[in-house]
């Protein structure tokens, strides 16, 4: 992970769809998606934005204009936002792997798109709680199995809609910084979502596994870099 703070910016500003906005990095490395009872585990390769959609402002914002909430919303002010309604772009893959473990001849590569919308509330600087919704997107990946010269399995696609009854934001430096813009470039997000619309080995396009759940757990945990911040800190806002 590159440590100097224009190497931050630099990181976190390619991740950006418009400005103003708050984009998040997932590592491949620290951030991962919980295995589903079968295809898994699903890994994050920096593929990630987030931005704020709204921000209920705190008592300390009370005289500031519209446009200086708005602002306050979307560079992540703490002293001035309590509230955030956020989507999550998202894009994961298993790489090319056996998707079942009764079914050795299946070795592709799964991929997952999730849109994700949540109401976080902020605790402290530190600490944010809430929940939310999400869409997420199975898919066949592009990278070819080099042990076979053919796959008997097709291409699959399909959606499911998941539920997020928790989850949880952390800002470590934010405990010994407060509310300083470089205190909030870094933060640990964990998050379970519930999918109530299970899975089965037809889902894939395989019709050989015994693979069938009625519903399944998704749990994820990953590493954030908040380009809004680094902005913050650099130009002194």
């Amino acid at each position: 992970m590159m440590r100097s703070r224009a190497a931050v910016f630099v990181l976190a500003g390619a991740l950006l769809v418009a400005w103003p906005a708050q984009a998040f990095a997932m590592s491949d490395v620290l951030g991962w998606l919980g295995e589903l009872s079968g295809p898994g585990p699903w890994k994050i390769n920096f593929t990630g934005v987030e931005s704020r959609l709204w921000c209920q402002a705190t008592a300390a914002a009370a005289n500031d204009t519209k446009k200086q909430r708005v602002g306050n919303c979307l560079l992540d002010k703490p002293e001035k936002t309590r509230a955030v309604l956020a989507y999550q772009l998202t894009w994961a893959g298993t790489g090319v792997t056996q998707l079942f473990k009764d079914d050795p001849s299946d070795r592709r590569e799964a991929r997952e798109f999730t849109l994700s919308v949540a109401y976080m509330y902020r605790v402290s600087s530190f600490f944010e709680v809430g929940a939310g919704a999400s869409y997420i997107h199975f898919y066949t990946g592009d990278k070819p199995d080099p042990n076979v010269n053919a796959n008997p399995n097709p291409d699959f696609g399909f959606s499911r809609l998941g539920l997020i009854p928790a989850r949880v934001t952390l800002t470590p430096f934010a405990l010994s910084r407060g509310s300083s813009p470089w205190a909030r470039i870094v933060h640990l997000q964990f998050e379970t979502t519930w999918i109530p619309g299970g899975f089965s080995g037809t889902d894939f396009n395989n019709t050989r596994t015994a693979y069938n759940v009625n519903s399944d757990f998704q749990s994820r945990a990953v590493i954030l870099l908040d380009g809004a911040a680094a902005l913050r800190g650099i130009k002194g806002w």
